[in-house]
């Protein structure tokens, strides 16, 4: 029987910290927006996993 792997995409969105807390938080509050309509679609045959915003390089 072939089976398939589980897999899960990640959702990553970036900015920069100069923006300020609340322009982050609003960012953050659409990147989960994004990713739980990608998800309710079923258009994807794997799961999208939100990530918290990235704002620096490491």
């Amino acid at each position: 029987m072939l089976q398939s792997k589980n897999y899960q995409f990640w959702f990553c969105t970036g900015s920069q910290d100069l923006y300020g807390d609340v322009c982050l938080a609003h960012v953050a509050e659409h990147s989960q927006k994004i990713v739980e309509v990608l998800n309710a679609s079923g258009n994807l045959p794997y799961e999208v996993v939100w990530k918290p915003t990235l704002i620096t390089n490491s």
